[in-house]
């Protein structure tokens, strides 16, 4: 396995700016194709951080079970933080990003 490979499997993060700044962190990564050349991309820990143009109302989520091991979600004014542990499904990027 090269080291980029490697790198690639480890870690990959991505900033976007939408209404705010996005910053996606993936950790132990796995990248498949079904027979019509579809990538879905799966990571063990996807975490997103986000600070966003606009105040939105505190709110703190925790949960067990269900699409996720285990899953957090804090919102505090303008900041926003999510963390998911071991997602059930395969995450199908919607905004196409080349990780």
């Amino acid at each position: 396995m090269g080291l980029i490979k490697l790198r690639r499997f480890l870690i990959r993060f991505r900033h976007v700016e939408d209404f705010g700044h996005e910053l996606y962190i993936n950790f132990f990564n796995l990248d498949t194709a079904d027979g019509e050349g579809t990538l879905a991309k799966w990571s063990a820990i996807p975490i997103a951080m986000r600070w966003d143009l606009y105040p939105g109302r505190p709110e703190l989520s925790f949960s067990i079970g269900g699409y996720n091991l285990a899953a957090f979600s804090l919102r505090l004014y303008k900041l926003a933080l999510s963390f998911s542990l071991i997602p059930l499904f395969l995450t199908y990027d919607p905004n196409d990003f080349d990780f």
